[in-house]
């Protein structure tokens, strides 16, 4: 019998999001925890209102391209189950794979922009509209 693979949509996407993350204090603690679990010694968020924006800072190992195509970017990635513990011996608070989500109930646009040291340059990582897909470059 010929294998068949899941298919998603974008709005799913959003309706994941939506349902995991019900609150904004929610979805801010999901994307702390990734600071956390990337052994970030220091994350500064930063609520802009004048211009409608959030910014979070961290110091954390960074994300690889291959991480953010295989991590981020993977629905439900039991990434954190196998890889539990830190480098610096944390043990990792994510488990469900949906802390990108959290983002869909913060807003419509994400710049993300991380450098782990296995890459010489920043990669810049943007969703449009919820309705996209995230683009690296």
């Amino acid at each position: 019998m010929e294998k068949l693979k899941y298919k998603i949509s974008s709005r799913a996407t959003i309706l994941l999001g939506r349902e995991s993350v019900s609150k904004v204090e929610s979805a801010l603690i999901e994307l702390i925890k990734n600071s956390y679990d990337a052994d970030a010694s220091v994350c500064y968020l930063l609520f802009d209102i004048q211009n409608d924006s959030i910014y979070l800072i961290d110091n954390g190992i960074g994300m690889t391209k291959k991480v953010i195509e295989d991590n981020w970017m993977m629905i439900g990635t039991d990434n954190k189950k196998k890889e539990y513990i830190s480098t610096k011996k944390r043990i990792k608070s994510g488990e469900k794979g949906i802390g990108r989500f959290a983002l869909d109930r913060l807003g419509g646009v994400c710049e993300l922009f991380t450098r782990n040291s296995d890459e010489s340059s920043v990669i810049r990582w943007k969703t449009k509209n919820q309705k996209q897909a995230g683009r690296c470059r």
